[in-house]
């Protein structure tokens, strides 16, 4: 099983839904307030203002998952 961190845009409401317009910003979207990671192994998932933000603590949770070290 492949095991993948995805980041999408989230909107600014109390619940952060993801952003699934064609532009973020655009009408009727409200705006986003920064965006979401989501592991697709398990329930794990963090909000940040950036991408980059996310991407120190994405990598540390990928590596959670790995169970062998990887030959060099």
């Amino acid at each position: 099983m492949r095991i993948a961190i995805t980041t999408a845009p989230v909107h600014l409401d109390k619940t952060s839904t993801v952003c699934t317009h064609p532009a973020p910003g655009t009408k009727p979207c409200p705006g986003t307030s920064g965006y979401r990671a989501s592991c697709s192994a398990c329930t794990w998932r963090r909000t940040g203002r950036t991408q980059i933000s996310l991407a120190d603590v994405a990598s540390t949770h990928l590596a959670t998952h790995l169970t062998a070290p990887v030959p060099s």
